[in-house]
């Protein structure tokens, strides 16, 4: 009898990959390596090595311990919460005129991923690494809510105080300068109401168009509340007294 043929070995085992070989993937795919060669290097398929590419934002934002295999969907859900949770609490700041910058966001996202992770039953996330809140995420996190006027990261925010201020007075300083006296005079009425009736017509195109309608409904309805509504007054207040000033006309006819 002929010997018993081995099992031929797979020549192509599979390599666990880990987050940290996944970033090696996507830094080499931005250097221009092509996903045939990546595939071919790890030994994996190319709708493998695409499916890492196209979560390279997530996996980026992911500050974990070497080893670590894989972003659980249970993690990334929590961040989603995060955000969506970060993005009101800063709305709710940015009301009550609370000075607010991009350390404090940070630091308050790490505590509300913490809080989050200790009230999900069974989870295994804290296996997975600590979400740092790093620079990188907060960048993302800028452009995917929208949010712009935050100071820079912790070194700019000792040298730039006034940046972060605007951050939450930029509305309100708008407003303060429009309840100047002079600025109502010169103003007509028939002219603020064409700006009224244009604002209408922007705010409805953001609000339809906008990718995010939960954010761009936000911010414009504390335009609203911080600018717009000023003008809204001045058109009140001179109705009122245009209707005072009619009364008072009549009142002197009826007595001549």
């Amino acid at each position: 009898m002929s010997p018993k043929k081995k099992p031929q070995q797979d020549s192509h085992k599979r390599i666990k990959i880990t987050l940290e070989l996944k970033r090696k993937i996507i830094e080499k795919r931005e250097r221009g390596v092509s996903v045939a060669d990546l595939a071919r290097t790890y030994n994996r398929s190319t709708s493998t090595i695409c499916t890492i590419l196209k979560n390279k934002d997530k996996i980026k934002e992911i500050d974990a311990s070497k080893g670590v295999t894989r972003i659980s969907a249970q993690r990334l859900r929590v961040l989603d919460d995060v955000e969506r949770l970060l993005l009101i609490w800063i709305n709710e700041k940015q009301l009550q005129g609370d000075t607010i910058n991009e350390n404090i966001i940070c630091e308050k996202a790490k505590v509300m991923f913490a809080d989050l992770v200790k009230k999900t039953p069974g989870s295994s996330m804290a296996k997975e690494g600590a979400f740092k809140g790093s620079r990188g995420w907060f960048e993302k996190f800028k452009r995917r809510t929208g949010i712009h006027r935050v100071v820079g990261y912790s070194e700019a925010a000792s040298s730039d105080t006034k940046a972060a201020e605007n951050f939450i007075g930029d509305f309100k300083s708008l407003s303060e300068e429009g309840e100047e006296e002079v600025t109502a005079k010169q103003q007509s009425s028939g002219a603020i109401r064409e700006m009224l009736n244009a604002w209408e017509t922007v705010a409805s195109y953001i609000e339809k168009h906008h990718p995010n309608k939960a954010v761009a409904m936000r911010a414009t309805n504390l335009f609203n509340d911080n600018v717009v509504s000023h003008f809204h007054q001045i058109l009140k207040h001179r109705q009122k007294q245009m209707s005072l000033d009619s009364f008072l006309v009549k009142e002197e006819l009826d007595i001549s």
